[in-house]
């Protein structure tokens, strides 16, 4: 079935590249112990646009102006995955899944200073 709505176009006239953490396996090692993979960053692309006002506004405090929305048209994003644009690092805070009738999904994304502590 076509998707009713088609941004993908749009999408790429506003893409900037950025990098997408993609966290490793964990698994018990033979000691019965528990391990994780390390993580790899892998470069993707999508638009990143700065929220409106009124977003921030009736957001009662949770969201910034260092936050953004997330526009991209690859595999669905967990929360709490991590992205690096530039020096910034934000993760998933939520995602709204428009696959059902367009060819893209949106993301808010969270801002991470150096102080913050991510947790998945």
């Amino acid at each position: 079935m076509a998707k009713r709505f088609q941004f993908t176009r749009l999408i790429k006239k506003y893409r900037v590249p950025f990098f997408l953490e993609i966290v490793g396996e964990t698994y018990i090692d033979d000691l019965g112990e528990k391990q994780t993979a390390e993580s790899v960053w892998v470069a993707r692309s999508g638009a990143l646009v700065p929220l409106g006002v009124r977003q921030i506004e009736q957001s009662g405090g949770t969201l910034i102006e260092a936050d953004r929305t997330l526009y991209f048209t690859g595999e669905f994003l967990e929360t709490g995955t991590r992205i690096r644009y530039g020096n910034n690092i934000y993760h998933v805070l939520r995602g709204v899944p428009h696959e059902t009738y367009a060819d893209f999904n949106s993301y808010t994304v969270k801002y991470v200073s150096a102080f913050d502590k991510v947790v998945p």
